[in-house]
């Protein structure tokens, strides 16, 4: 009797198990193909100082349904001396270079390049939004331009550096970065404060004097 009560929900859970719709993993034999989407404004390539970018995975299937797969297929990069990549969220960690992610699930399988725009020898500068001539906190950021390494072509000119930048002071004054990538100095002493941005191998010293 034991078994006879079992079996009815045996047959169940294996319908439910059959049915993609039922399950959150995508069902091999109803797939169509899968892409990686990047609805970015930027597609293909990522400029070597801009913050994460992120990647979907879609499966497409036989009825023309579609579903986000971004948990569920096998994400790869090809080079991970140019990007850093985990589950389609990546960023650039060379000044310039290319890479190839990718996704698998099953047999299913697609990929995009992905070209890093380097920042331009000499064209690092730092930038305040009011004078600093006293004491207080004060608002600054680092722009520069950006080349294709390929064609040595300018592609943007005095873009903000959000990522792979490092800042220093001198005389006590104190660099804060909030979550919003917004950079802030608070000058605490008079006297001469050098404020340093280093990106990769440039650095551009800035000099303010507070009487």
């Amino acid at each position: 009797m034991h078994f006879i009560k079992t079996l009815p929900f045996i047959l169940i859970t294996l319908l439910f198990i059959g049915c993609g719709e039922n399950t959150k993993n995508p069902v091999t034999s109803d797939i169509l193909s899968i892409t990686i989407d990047d609805n970015s404004t930027t597609s293909g390539f990522i400029y070597a100082t801009d913050t994460n970018k992120t990647l979907k995975a879609t499966v497409h299937y036989q009825d023309g349904t579609s579903l986000d797969a971004s948990d569920y297929v096998t994400w790869k990069n090809s080079n991970f001396d140019v990007l850093s990549m985990y589950r389609g969220e990546y960023s650039a960690v060379a000044n310039g270079g290319k890479s190839t992610i990718s996704i698998e699930y099953g047999n299913f399988y697609d990929s995009l390049d992905i070209e890093v725009y380097a920042l331009k020898s000499n064209s690092l500068a730092i930038f305040t939004t009011n004078d600093i001539n006293t004491t207080g906190t004060f608002s600054i950021e680092a722009k520069g331009d950006f080349i294709d390494i390929d064609t040595n072509a300018t592609v943007d000119t005095n873009r903000t550096i959000l990522n792979n930048i490092l800042w220093s002071t001198t005389n006590d004054a104190v660099i804060t970065i909030d979550d919003n990538n917004l950079v802030e100095v608070e000058i605490i002493n008079t006297g001469e404060t050098n404020i340093t941005a280093s990106v990769f191998d440039y650095n551009v010293t800035k000099t303010f004097i507070i009487n």
